[in-house]
């Protein structure tokens, strides 16, 4: 059963779609960059399953970017 993308999930969920497109990648590109299971990253990225601080780090170090810029405004203060 697939869920509605709601709150930090979703955010997060659009946050790593955008820097996977920007980095011209995919996600199984990703999951071996990054160690995250390849299921684990796409139901986390369908926002069905939330991220871990570890996967979230583990995330950010595969694209290259700091763990900040993969969390959404509310939480950062940061501009979209």
């Amino acid at each position: 059963m697939a869920y509605p993308k709601t709150g930090v999930d979703a955010g997060i969920a659009d946050r790593i779609q955008s820097a996977i497109s920007d980095k011209k990648t995919s996600i199984l590109a990703l999951s071996e960059d990054s160690g995250v299971p390849y299921s684990t990253l796409r139901r986390s990225i369908k926002a069905s399953r939330s991220l871990s601080i570890d996967e979230l780090l583990d995330i950010s170090n595969a694209l290259k970017v700091h763990p900040a810029e993969l969390l959404p405004p509310a939480i950062t203060g940061m501009p979209a």
